[in-house]
């Protein structure tokens, strides 16, 4: 725990910055294949994205934050644990070392983001609950103050910047020390026993070689060489410096009563008590209701003690002892030459922020009566106390690794997250991920933060910031992962979610099972699932005009190509997804009918039937349930015109099983002269067969005749008309009006179609009585059937039936 912090003499602020540990990934770099898909699945990210997503499905609410944060943490931790392990198992000379090095790098740099994001976030809830609190406790219990401790408690609870520069400093230090401490390659354990001797070597020269031990000093306490001027072995120099470089990374990452620990067993207890005086002088006697007398803590001379440590930083001492002491005094110049980081430099910058806060508020709000206070340097109290400055100090670094690592990505985030910039954080996320190609990582980490500050009411999700959350959602798409679209599509403005999943049902599904799946996961996410479902079916009715445009041949029912048959087949296919939801049945005919319209006037019949074959049969009934007339149903122009579709095709049906049954005319078989007994005899046996044959064929026909005439008549005597809508009001919607031309040519194209179809069932069933009653059906007004021909036509077909009428039966 951070020095500074445990001035509150053991009181802790919450931060949760323990990761969930992870097992040791055991990789048998024997087995080569479960290496690479290993490495496959770290480089590619799927597999991240669908745990993040799965967290961010099951912690949606406001109240569920912390649960998600810690969660995303999770995944992050064991997800490096296995890059670490795969990095640790892979050969040097592995292609992919590099990119698995900078995906371990990003993994973990999100991670510690994340880490951040939570102890800030926590912090300002706890903050808020005890302001609260303290309001009604200090209308009730006034507290009063008597201890330095007990006046630094008070002080981190009220003064928000510094609780969150002490945050900060934490997380630096807790980061540090899982990352920094574990790689230490230079452990003093790795030097000395259990129990070490200070100086062991100049004090064996000195026991043992009096010539070798002259220019050594003479006096083995620690202020001798200071004293003295002379020095210690070299070897002692070497063990002195590896130490104290050591107690330094200790304390950097926080951890001072290990290094305390650390001096006593190398034989330095005076530099451990060295490091005790900045504890906070506290007596519990005095607002303590037990008898018995407790335990006093602190150092009530510790202006004295942090004076002697800012002195010690001006000797000639090592680079690292004066940095272990400017720690402690809050020096910021002999602190920042041992700082090689943005990390480091981050700290040692909020260390003496802090250590001038509290200094200053102690010195302010306290007076010794057993001392006067010692004055700091006039230097000490120039350091600054801004938190924007400080960053802008680090971005301004005389140390290039520091100002070049100040404008790395995750650097900037963690940056404004501490100075709360959420709209920079938006920036600097837009700026990331907008580049020609993007880290999965990055754009994922970048959706789920901005989704993170948006439920906190931190950040709206529109213009560049939707685009990012846009882009993720692209991403997951190509990378097949179907279940994350719905969700990640619900968070964006309307009209976004309508494309975007328009998008994906377009171009991602195919099946109907898939289909269903997918608008189940739409309607589950809270998508508008009828808008976006009407959306892409008439999107993709839009592709047979196109179909039609490149292949004009297919107007006189020529064959398609087998891309325009894929293209059709899909436009057909698309009228699935009005089908899940039974209110959008009337939308699924609608769009039906416009997708026949095209087709039968390309002729390409049975492509209309397939459109028939995938609406359910009882779309009728469906669309007019509750309904006791068709005329006062909505859209009933569209429910008139499906049936025509159908009246038309089993018309068409009814004449091809005509047609085909009426070339299927037994043929008479034709008798031989000179044929013997025997031949006579065969050839009789075949004419009863063929009288049989005939007599089943004419049945059939006459049958066959007359149900082709009932369907063909249905077309043309269609109550109000075939292809004519039920109300005779002009349109004013252009659609609407472009749809009447449509079914307009089809009555030009169909009717007289239909007519001459007819006259050639009755012409060939003998039938001459009925070509003169459809002659007159013809010319009727009521039907107006004439208006469809064009003169030239309708002269030939009325004389044609005209001269079949004549014909005698």
């Amino acid at each position: 725990m951070d020095h500074t912090l445990s001035l509150l003499g053991g009181r802790q602020i919450d931060l949760s910055t323990s990761y969930v540990s992870s097992p040791n990934l055991d990789v048998d770099t024997t087995n080569v294949t479960l290496l690479m898909e290993e490495q496959n699945a770290v480089l590619e990210s799927t597999g991240i994205c669908e745990e993040f997503g799965r967290v961010f499905l099951d912690c949606s609410t406001p109240n569920q934050v912390f649960d998600m944060l810690a969660s995303y943490r999770e995944v992050l931790a064991q997800k490096t644990q296995l890059s670490k392990s795969l990095l640790q198992s892979t050969s040097r000379r592995n292609t992919r070392l590099t990119d698995l090095q900078s995906h371990h790098n990003i993994l973990r740099d999100e991670m510690w983001t994340w880490q951040l994001a939570e102890s800030l976030l926590r912090d300002t809830t706890n903050a808020e609950l005890r302001a609260g609190e303290d309001e009604l406790m200090n209308e009730d219990n006034p507290h009063t103050v008597t201890t330095d401790q007990q006046l630094m408690e008070q002080f981190f609870e009220s003064n928000d910047k510094v609780r969150k520069c002490q945050i900060v400093v934490d997380w630096l230090e807790t980061i540090n020390s899982e990352d920094v401490l574990e790689n230490f390659y230079n452990k003093v354990d790795f030097y000395t026993g259990k129990i070490g001797t200070m100086w062991e070597n100049t004090l064996h020269l000195k026991k043992n070689s009096a010539q070798k031990a002259k220019n050594l000093v003479s006096e083995m306490d620690p202020d001798a060489p200071l004293r003295t001027g002379k020095k210690i072995d070299s070897l002692d120099q070497e063990d002195d410096e590896r130490l104290l470089k050591y107690i330094f990374t200790l304390l950097r990452a926080g951890k001072l009563e290990e290094a305390q620990k650390l001096c006593i067993r190398c034989g330095q207890a005076w530099r451990a008590a060295s490091l005790e005086g900045w504890r906070l002088a506290h007596d519990p006697n005095y607002t303590s209701d037990s008898q018995d007398h407790l335990p006093i803590s602190g150092n009530n001379f510790r202006d004295v003690w942090k004076a002697a440590c800012w002195s010690l930083t001006q000797e000639a001492l090592s680079t690292h002892e004066k940095a272990i002491y400017a720690c402690l005094s809050g020096n910021l110049e002999h602190l920042l030459p041992v700082c090689d980081t943005w990390s480091d430099g981050l700290w040692a910058h909020l260390k003496v922020l802090l250590d001038v806060e509290l200094e200053q508020h102690l010195r302010l709000h306290t007076s010794s009566n057993d001392h006067q206070i010692v004055e700091l340097p006039s230097s000490y109290w120039t350091a600054t106390t801004n938190l924007a400055q400080v960053f802008k100090d680090l971005e301004a670094s005389c140390n290039d690794k520091i100002r070049e690592q100040s404008q790395l990505f995750f650097h900037k985030i963690q940056k404004f997250l501490v100075l709360g910039d959420f709209e920079s954080i938006a920036q600097t996320i837009t700026d990331a991920v907008q580049t020609s190609n993007p880290s999965p990582h990055i754009l994922r980490f970048s959706t789920h933060l901005l989704l993170y500050l948006r439920n906190l009411d931190k950040l709206v999700l529109e213009g560049a910031v939707s685009k990012v959350v846009e882009l993720y959602i692209t991403y997951i798409m190509q990378t097949k992962q179907s279940n994350l679209v719905a969700p990640y599509c619900a968070v964006l403005p309307t009209p976004d979610q309508l494309t975007l999943y328009a998008v994906f049902m377009t171009n991602n599904v195919d099946d109907k099972e898939s289909k269903l799946l997918a608008y189940n996961n739409g309607v589950k996410a809270g998508l508008d699932m009828n808008v976006i479902t009407k959306f892409v079916a008439e999107e993709w009715l839009k592709k047979t005009q196109t179909v039609v445009d490149l292949n004009p041949h297919i107007r006189n029912g020529s064959s398609l190509s087998a891309e325009s048959e894929k293209v059709l087949d899909k436009v057909i296919a698309s009228l699935d997804w009005l089908l899940f939801n039974p209110e959008q049945i009337i939308d699924a005919i609608r769009i039906g009918n416009s997708q026949m319209r095209i087709l039968l006037a390309m002729k390409q019949h049975q492509k209309v039937r397939q459109v028939i074959s995938t609406l359910p049969g009882d779309c009728v009934s469906k669309a007019m349930a509750g309904k006791a007339d068709m005329a006062l149903l909505e859209d009933s122009d569209a429910v008139k015109e499906y049936i025509c579709f159908n009246t038309y095709l089993a018309g068409h049906q009814a004449f091809d099983d005509w047609f085909k049954h009426y070339h299927q005319l037994p043929v008479k078989p034709v008798h031989a002269n000179n044929r013997t007994f025997a031949e006579n005899v065969a050839f009789e046996q075949i004419l009863n067969k063929y009288e049989q044959d005939y007599k089943q064929w004419e049945n059939t026909f006459r049958a066959s005749t007359n149900h082709t005439v009932e369907k063909l008549q249905a077309v043309l005597l269609f109550a109000g008309g075939w292809m004519v809508d039920m109300s005779d009001t002009e349109p004013t919607d252009p659609n609407m009006t472009a749809r009447r031309e449509q079914l307009l040519g089809l009555r030009q194209l169909c009717i007289p179609e239909i007519v001459s179809l007819l006259h050639k069932v009755l012409f060939e069933s003998k039938q001459y009585n009925e070509c003169q009653r459809l002659c007159e059906t013809i010319q009727s007004e009521d039907y107006q059937l004439y208006k469809t021909f064009a003169p030239n036509d309708l002269t030939r077909m009325l004389t044609s039936l005209q001269e079949s009428a004549g014909k005698k039966e």
